[in-house]
């Protein structure tokens, strides 16, 4: 059996990242996904989401959806599982645009958990950069869950506007954010971005 001291262990290429930063991937990824204010929040985009697949689905057509920041995706996997379960899951092809790169990690090990892998296509861009974004008319749903909570005015307005601009002919976005609750005092204190 090799032991390692603490020091060799945050010395190694994957751990060089700052002890916070790793505590607060944790806490964010593994511990906090069930709070309050998220819980309601997936429960109202998961509604939205359902009806906005099911509504531009047919059996000839593949639905696109793109997720701007959607981290983990879970709110669209739960989708996916109770479409599965109920009425089968459509064609679909998903694009998810986050900047960091532990929220696509999460994200990939929940959905090949799930079984639904193979529906996504993952970016690690900003959604600021206009060369994430298809051709004009080509998104049939834009999710920009909890995205907006972390932009100024001007930002969220340049988002929404290439989210526009990529949607087809009645498309529709999705978008979601949390009002301040009792929980906003725990995240500014374990260091989350603020809203």
């Amino acid at each position: 059996i090799k032991i390692h001291t603490w020091k060799h262990f945050l010395n190694t290429t994957e751990k060089k990242r700052k002890l916070t930063e790793r505590a607060r991937e944790y806490l964010t990824h593994e511990v906090l996904s069930a709070t309050k204010a998220t819980r309601n929040r997936l429960r109202v985009v998961e509604r939205e989401l359902h009806r906005a697949i099911t509504e531009r689905a047919a059996p000839t057509k593949t639905v696109q959806l793109y997720t701007l920041g959607g981290g983990t995706c879970r709110a669209l996997l739960n989708v996916l599982k109770h479409m599965q379960d109920d009425e089968g899951v459509p064609a679909l092809e998903i694009t998810s645009v986050d900047i960091d790169p532990t929220a696509h990690k999460a994200g990939e090990k929940l959905a090949t958990e799930l079984g639904f892998a193979r529906y996504f296509k993952r970016l690690q861009s900003s959604v600021l950069d206009g060369s994430i974004y298809p051709a004009p008319g080509r998104v049939d749903i834009m999710e920009i869950l909890g995205l907006l909570d972390y932009l100024d005015d001007a930002t969220a307005t340049t988002v929404l506007s290439l989210a526009r601009t990529a949607l087809t002919e009645g498309g529709v976005i999705v978008a979601a954010n949390v009002r301040p609750t009792a929980e906003s005092v725990f995240y500014r204190k374990i260091g989350w971005p603020p809203m």
